[in-house]
């Protein structure tokens, strides 16, 4: 007899699987979550603003960022999404970062999947 499976831990193991740190410098990084085949298509159709925002929302936790950042004391500060809001739109650098990581994410997540599919 075959042990069930435990379907909530494969997903957080997916999950955690799809999850990479960016370096953004100034000893900051955010966390990710690569993006999906649908994600890209929406991030690679969008323009302007509208594709920043989407590069901005794959963002899952940071790491380097202090309550400075936004006007408090220099202590450091847990990942808060309303934070984030506020700051990515005045560090574009950042999200052109984003960008360009998030898309190799993604080419590498493929390549390895049509790799696994020849096998």
């Amino acid at each position: 007899m075959s042990k069930p499976v435990d379907f909530a831990a494969l997903l957080e193991k997916m999950e955690a699987e799809s999850l990479r740190w960016i370096e953004l410098g100034e000893g900051r990084a955010v966390q990710v979550s690569r993006p999906t085949e649908a994600d890209m298509v929406v991030l690679r159709g969008k323009q302007d603003k509208a594709l920043f925002a989407a590069y901005a929302a794959q963002v899952t936790d940071w790491r380097g960022f202090k309550a400075s950042d936004i006007g408090g004391a220099d202590v450091p500060m847990p990942f808060n999404a309303r934070a984030w809001a506020y700051l990515w739109p005045d560090r574009i650098e950042w999200i052109a970062e984003l960008g360009e990581k998030l898309t190799t994410l993604f080419l590498e997540h493929r390549t390895q999947r049509e790799a696994t599919a020849k096998n």
